[in-house]
């Protein structure tokens, strides 16, 4: 069945391409949206008014242009080991924390989902959009390299679309730095994938920049399934001795980042059905 549908996910990529491409989601140019934007976005994406301020102009007007429809939304502060703090700014955060202790990290962790409609796809085939972003709210200590995931239960028919090179299509992922949000890098490959599982990336952390430190994974799932129903995870890993957090499938068959005590890791996750 994983074959088969590797097979199919290659040989529709080139109708794939005539579908809006995904654009860069921390790219808002200064540009805000209108009411009737935010009117579409409310009654036919999905989003309540709370949840547009958490993305940037550009990905909600490509949902708009899609004409997506939101599945899920997830927002959570997870708390990362990330010691030798030293500052009183990062001291004060940990301390109003509910972990004991100031060997903690604040990492922002937002996910979502769409359905995206798709002409070209066969009958019975869905086409989702999964957004997530991460940001740092204290100042990490550690900077060397972190990593980020996406992923879900391998065996519940989700796949990832190929290029037909080996590679993934419709991918973006991006870090940007500093108050003003100086892009440090973007790729549209990930650093690993399960066709069946997800995508995850490395984040070469840059010092100097306090707080400021944020990034994004899009990528477009597909299955040919008519129901199904899968956790997917928003995962950042944390590395606090110097060894960048590797990627692994979990037992339950989820992609993700491979647990150590060299890294330390927090999750959001939240349940896609159709």
């Amino acid at each position: 069945m994983g074959k088969r549908l590797t097979l199919m996910c290659t040989s529709f990529i080139f109708l794939f391409l005539l579908q809006v491409s995904i654009a860069s989601a921390e790219e808002t140019n200064g540009e805000k949206l209108n009411s009737d934007e935010i009117q579409t976005l409310i009654q036919d994406v999905g989003f309540n008014e709370d949840e547009i301020k958490d993305y940037p102009v550009d990905f909600l007007r490509s949902l708009i242009e899609q004409g997506a429809t939101k599945k899920f939304h997830v927002k959570k502060r997870v708390y990362i080991d990330d010691p030798e703090k030293t500052n009183a700014e990062n001291m004060m955060l940990s301390s109003q924390s509910t972990v004991i202790g100031d060997l903690e990290g604040h990492v922002e962790i937002i996910g979502s989902a769409y359905e995206v409609p798709d002409a070209t796809l066969p009958s019975g085939w869905s086409k989702f959009r999964v957004w997530g972003r991460w940001n740092w709210e204290s100042v990490p200590q550690n900077t060397w390299t972190d990593a980020f995931s996406v992923g879900w239960s391998s065996g519940e028919g989700l796949s990832i679309a190929t290029d037909g090179y080996g590679g993934v299509a419709f991918h973006t992922h991006d870090y940007y730095v500093g108050s003003n949000g100086e892009r440090r890098d973007y790729g549209v490959q990930p650093d690993d994938f399960t066709i069946n599982g997800g995508v995850g990336v490395d984040i070469d952390l840059i010092q100097g920049y306090g707080s400021d430190h944020a990034g994004h994974i899009d990528q477009i799932a597909i299955t040919n399934q008519s129901s199904g129903i899968t956790n997917v995870s928003f995962e950042y890993g944390h590395s606090v001795f110097g060894v960048s957090p590797s990627f692994s499938t979990s037992k339950d068959g989820t992609f993700g980042i491979d647990p150590g005590w060299t890294n330390d890791t927090g999750k959001a996750i939240q349940t896609l059905s159709w």
